[in-house]
């Protein structure tokens, strides 16, 4: 009987005990997926200007901290590289997207990326 009762006390205790060390995880460990995107126009990504054209976007884990990398198509070159913040979202991504928005000179800046399968969204540092 006192072992019925240590067995139930024990799974009582790992149910609230779970859901608090599953909670104490990273947000994002390590680096996501590489996605293949297209802009149509120039694009500000922290302090360098990407060209119309296509590129690949990944977030890295770079000396444990958290980038958002732009790489050419043709031939992996780095683009450009900006922190970014990891934000939990509470539901996983169905379909990758970039966001940005136009400042007073019209220009376009990256403001965060989303990656397909991910529960996390990207937010970088408007420069």
């Amino acid at each position: 009987m006192k072992s019925l009762i240590a067995m139930v006390c024990g799974v009582v205790l790992s149910a609230f005990a779970l859901p608090a060390l599953a909670s104490a995880q990273e947000v994002h460990a390590a680096s996501s997926k590489k996605i293949e995107v297209h802009f149509s126009t120039s694009i500000v990504m922290g302090a360098k200007t990407l060209e119309s054209g296509d590129y690949y976007l990944q977030c890295r884990v770079i000396d444990g901290a958290h980038y958002l990398v732009a790489t050419s198509v043709f031939g992996d070159v780095e683009a450009a590289r900006v922190p970014c913040k990891p934000e939990t979202l509470d539901k996983k991504i169905q379909e990758s997207e970039f966001r940005t928005t136009r400042r007073t000179d019209g220009t376009q800046v990256l403001t965060s990326v989303r990656f397909k399968g991910e529960t996390v969204a990207h937010t970088v540092a408007i420069s």
